[in-house]
């Protein structure tokens, strides 16, 4: 049920997001509508379906299982600028399952996030301003990846370990930073931030006593309350004659309150290399750090443990101009 639950969702939203006008943005992932009006507005909504399928009819030894995936991106951008004011807002919605050999369905991607950035002029680079930022996911997770408590087709010896590892708003990110834009050139900018505040939630106690997303729980904690610094890079350029475009974004924060000396990271890097009109190969590679988050070492999530989270995707991206 939650599976069909799913794809409705992201087939509905889909719909609900064409509402633009005729023009398309290069550097998007699959379909950009974009719109321009007379007020300093730019509004860009992008909808990225992916299906993977992998059928194997007799196959031969080591050829595989078979396997069905299916994913939806959606992503909406409305930003305005004038002689003196810049201010972004971008929301995202990435949802991606897969099934392997006829299996239950696993999670493969599962985020919501929406981020705002403003600022007001103070000199010809420099801009006073703040940035929202929050994450959350969608569905809840069991085990390593599962969507359900009792999927069909597991190993009985494996239902017996599995637990709710992740759910909505457990964790959610929420973090509200003012500070300082410099922008140095139409491609990078740089936002600083020396009084910044963080917060993880939490809000299933049992996930909270966990130590995942709290260092030192108990009973009553379902916040993490953080005050410290924020440094985030925004860049975008284009290069081979505008076939290849890269967008990246790298934010550092430190806790004042507990260990500044372990730096949260969060990169995300998206490279679009246009093959022939319309269609391009987008590789998307994300890398996060949190020394107070564990992460499951080797897909095991009997064994959560302090390293880096990479995800990495490669798929080919279709444009078209409406």
């Amino acid at each position: 049920m939650k599976v069909k639950l799913l794809l409705v969702g992201i087939f509905c939203l889909s719909l609900l997001s064409i509402n633009a006008q005729k023009t398309v943005d290069a550097t998007g992932d699959v379909k950009i509508l974009e719109s321009k009006d007379s007020n300093g507005w730019t509004k860009v909504g992008s909808i990225g379906l992916d299906l993977a399928s992998l059928w194997l009819i007799n196959p031969r030894p080591g050829a595989g299982d078979n396997r069905f995936g299916f994913g939806g991106l959606i992503t909406y951008l409305a930003n305005y600028k004038d002689t003196s004011v810049i201010w972004t807002n971008k929301f995202g919605l990435q949802e991606a399952i897969v099934s392997t050999a006829g299996g239950p369905y696993t999670k493969a991607s599962d985020v919501i996030q929406f981020t705002s950035q403003a600022g007001h002029r103070i000199s010809e680079k420099w801009y006073l301003g703040g940035l929202f930022d929050f994450q959350t996911q969608l569905l809840s997770t069991y085990g390593s990846n599962y969507l359900s408590l009792t999927p069909q087709g597991v190993d009985p010896t494996i239902l017996k370990t599995l637990t709710l590892t992740s759910s909505f708003f457990s964790p959610a990110t929420l973090k509200l930073s003012p500070g300082f834009i410099y922008k140095y050139d139409p491609h990078l900018s740089i936002f600083l931030s020396p009084i910044a505040i963080k917060t993880i939630i939490c809000a299933d106690k049992t996930l909270a006593n966990t130590e995942r997303f709290f260092p030192n729980p108990n009973h009553d904690k379902t916040i993490d309350f953080q005050l410290g610094a924020e440094v985030r890079l925004d860049y975008n350029n284009k290069f081979a004659k505008d076939r290849i475009s890269y967008i990246g974004t790298l934010d550092l924060y430190s806790n004042y309150l507990r260990d500044p000396q372990n730096i949260a990271v969060e990169w995300y890097n998206t490279l679009d290399f246009n093959i022939i009109k319309n269609f391009s190969f987008i590789f998307k590679s994300d890398w996060f750090y949190d020394n107070n988050q564990l992460v499951f070492l080797n897909g095991d999530s009997n064994s959560p443990g302090r390293n880096v989270f990479i995800r990495n995707s490669l798929s080919l991206g279709y444009k078209h101009s409406f």
